[in-house]
């Protein structure tokens, strides 16, 4: 399954960390997953277009990634990622809990904080007005691939 977020907010940029934008923002979900008991690794510039961040979830390795968009759409995207090869999911390997759990707990951070909105979950994304949302991950429809 693909868990594809975007939002607006009003958060403020790092001082330190100028580009890829969204290092705050990426900083904050980790504090704030680790404080709700998540094992999260340190923010990494991911391809020079965002920052990332490794979480380790029921002995899972998952990850997501934050980049600034800017388009006329939305500002932001958040995508939770797998760790699991092609041949890892040819030979069974699954992580879908843990995906789910890591985007439950992010939808939880971003929308009890009022600096976060038009908050909406995607399987696909194009930016196209045609993509179906929906206003939380376990009404957005899945893809699997």
């Amino acid at each position: 399954m693909r868990y594809i977020l975007t939002f607006k907010t009003s958060f403020p940029e790092s001082s330190e960390y100028k580009h890829p934008r969204g290092y705050s923002i990426c900083e904050f979900l980790g504090k704030e997953l680790e404080r709700t008991g998540f094992s999260v690794k340190t923010p990494e510039n991911y391809r020079d277009i965002a920052w990332s961040i490794d979480c380790d979830v029921d002995s899972q390795k998952v990850f997501f990634f934050v980049g600034f968009l800017g388009t006329k759409a939305t500002d932001w995207q958040l995508i939770i990622c797998t760790n699991i090869g092609i041949i890892g999911r040819i030979l069974g390997r699954k992580d879908d809990e843990a995906r789910s759990k890591l985007v439950k707990a992010i939808h939880k951070i971003l929308s009890r904080d009022r600096r976060f909105s038009d908050i909406k979950w995607f399987s696909k994304y194009t930016g196209s007005p045609k993509d179906v949302w929906s206003a939380g991950p376990e009404s957005a429809n899945s893809v699997t691939f």
